[in-house]
């Protein structure tokens, strides 16, 4: 079987070309704490955990955190950082379809951001991830889920868009929507300082807000709360985020 587009995103250039976002963290682990209303001490999954700035601010803060990544580059990224934080983290390399069976109904908390879901060829396989959180929430246990806005990326279609970094590097993004399957389907060609290029794909499901209320009712997860960021706002049509708090039922 071929390979996934993401299965080589997110390797050695990946924080080089998208940046590493630590200053950040604090202000929405601040968010994530207060909207997922969990004490310290309290057992939180980082699904998608990346590098893991959200999950050594939350383990710096007394939370037993626990994060899964396919990037064995990002892991150790992340470990590296947890040591230099001074705090433990629990880090497996796993698909984010396959939370461990073993981890059922461990967690009081899990969270999935920066648009980390929607990357499966088949919305069942998507639908299989949110199926894997509601099987390791304890019973009450909250989901927050962090994607980017569908009704937003219509709203404000650029098909081509271009950047430079700090450091030098240029990213130009081609993007197509295919309204069809609602997906965002994009090739993003990173410049390097010494001239070398990297162009890599992007394909991602966009989900109206219905349609996520539906995948998380299948699986006992009711819906209790909407931002439209991280700044705890209103959720509307332009708000550029759909942040999804849920409660495992049953």
């Amino acid at each position: 079987m071929a390979k996934q587009w993401f299965e080589d995103y997110f390797d050695e250039h990946y924080l080089p070309t998208h940046g590493d976002g630590l200053a950040r963290a604090p202000g929405e682990v601040e968010f994530i704490v207060t909207a997922l209303g969990l004490p310290p001490g309290s057992a939180i999954l980082d699904l998608a955990c990346g590098h893991g700035r959200h999950a050594v601010e939350l383990a710096a803060r007394g939370y037993q955190v626990s994060g899964l990544d396919l990037s064995r580059a990002l892991l150790a990224k992340a470990e590296e950082y947890a040591r230099s934080r001074d705090v433990q983290l629990e880090l497996i390399e796993e698909d984010m379809r396959r939370i461990p069976e073993t981890w059922a109904a461990r967690f009081d908390g899990i969270i999935n951001v920066f648009t980390a879901w929607g990357y499966f060829e088949q919305d069942a396989e998507n639908e299989q991830v949110i199926q894997s959180v509601a099987r390791s929430l304890k019973l009450g246990g909250r989901f927050l889920l962090d994607v980017i806005n569908r009704e937003w990326v219509i709203r404000h279609f650029r098909d081509t868009q271009w950047r430079e970094e700090a450091d030098g590097i240029l990213a130009l993004e081609r993007v197509t929507l295919n309204l069809r399957r609602s997906r965002s389907e994009s090739v993003r060609t990173f410049v390097l300082p010494d001239g070398r290029r990297l162009i890599r794909p992007v394909v991602v499901r966009l989900y109206t807000l219905a349609e996520v209320s539906a995948v998380f009712s299948r699986h006992n997860l009711e819906i209790t709360d909407v931002y439209g960021g991280w700044s705890g706002e209103e959720y509307t049509m332009d708000s550029r985020r759909m942040i999804v708090v849920a409660e495992r039922q049953k």
